[in-house]
């Protein structure tokens, strides 16, 4: 889905950055780019789900 993809982005800037991937930080970045209509459920889902990854190792 579109938010999927939305915030599957945000946290790879995140990671490219070397910054922690938390709902909170999802959401501010989602809020910059102009993405509004994203559910905190997301942000909260995929944070919990890369936490302890290393993100830039996985790609």
């Amino acid at each position: 889905t579109n938010a999927e993809t939305a915030v599957s982005f945000a946290a790879l800037i995140l990671a490219d950055e070397s910054l922690a991937i938390t709902p909170e930080k999802l959401q501010t970045l989602l809020k910059a780019a102009g993405i509004h209509d994203i559910e905190p459920i997301w942000t909260t889902l995929f944070a919990n789900a890369l936490k302890g990854k290393d993100v830039k190792g996985i790609l």
